[in-house]
């Protein structure tokens, strides 16, 4: 007979991201800069989607810095069958959610699954986000890139999260844990923050999905079995990671020389051609880093 696989409970740890786009390049954008302000037009949050299964965070407004320090946790069968969990950062906008950037971690690259190894294991660390070079929603026409289809061509902040993983005996001890974890967030003081309308929506469209198979006064049949409990995608605020953490930020000087290129496209021309050498949103000719002085 075969062995049945175990069931692991799958930790995405959501800290913080900085250097996210501020969306200021379109009408609205233009019109504070004419006003004097420098305004962030996003409403960042985190989608996390895995095996099926999706988890989101709290909406932090107005930040291109956010910091949610929350907790999205998987229920599945170890090994999974599914091979990446997708991260996408998204912006909470009232015409519908827009894809920032997205990232994949492949469980394959962080794991060894030798006798000696380990299971899927990142973190803290921090994650460079890729996607379109354009800081505006209109007349993007490499959008797809933000959402995770292609390869991204120009950076867009950068995301820290840490990935772990929980292997249990069977699907009962997954019910027992989640049991005490009900316990621990009730006696929990922490304060919850605000909800996508994306993951609000969801949920009372899955509350009235059950209702209608069940009956508006009768609860599921299910609700006690072990599967469909085990399955629940668990989302936790969690303590925020010491400061410094990871080290200091150092600054440096980094100098280039173009001296010589050649195969350019002939279609170009006689037309003027300009290089741009960056690194992260420091030497981009679409955005200038201002540092604040110190007063």
């Amino acid at each position: 007979m075969p062995v049945e696989r175990p069931w692991a409970k799958f930790l995405v740890k959501i800290f913080k991201a900085e250097g996210l786009p501020s969306m200021n390049s379109g009408f609205m954008g233009s019109f504070s800069k004419m006003m004097g302000e420098k305004k962030v037009f996003i409403d960042p949050y985190v989608q996390v989607t895995f095996a099926g299964q999706q988890g989101e965070t709290s909406v932090e407004t107005d930040t291109n810095a956010p910091e949610w320090n929350e907790q999205i946790s998987f229920i599945e069968q170890f090994p999974p069958l599914a091979r990446r969990i997708k991260v996408q950062v998204l912006d909470d906008a009232n015409i519908g959610d827009v894809a920032l950037a997205t990232h994949f971690l492949d469980l394959q690259q962080i794991s060894d699954p030798t006798r000696n190894g380990f299971h899927p294991t990142f973190g803290p660390s921090w994650i460079n986000l890729y996607g379109s070079p354009q800081n505006s929603v209109l007349r993007d026409v490499h959008r797809d890139l933000n959402e995770g289809l292609g390869q991204g061509i120009f950076y867009r902040g950068r995301m820290l999260l840490s990935l772990s993983v929980e292997v249990y005996s069977s699907p009962t001890a997954v019910v027992e844990n989640k049991a005490l974890a009900a316990v621990r967030n009730t006696f929990s003081k922490l304060t919850l923050k605000k909800k996508s309308k994306k993951s609000k929506e969801k949920k009372k469209k899955d509350k009235e999905v059950v209702q209608g198979r069940s009956g508006p006064g009768e609860e599921p049949e299910d609700r006690d079995s072990e599967v469909p409990g085990a399955v629940t995608v668990e989302v936790e605020e969690i303590h925020p990671l010491p400061e410094n953490f990871l080290g200091e930020k150092e600054e440096f000087l980094l100098f280039a020389s173009l001296f010589d290129v050649t195969m350019i496209d002939p279609s170009i021309g006689t037309k003027p051609v300009s290089f741009e050498l960056s690194i992260g949103n420091y030497g981009k000719a679409a955005e200038v880093v201002v540092k604040s002085k110190k007063r």
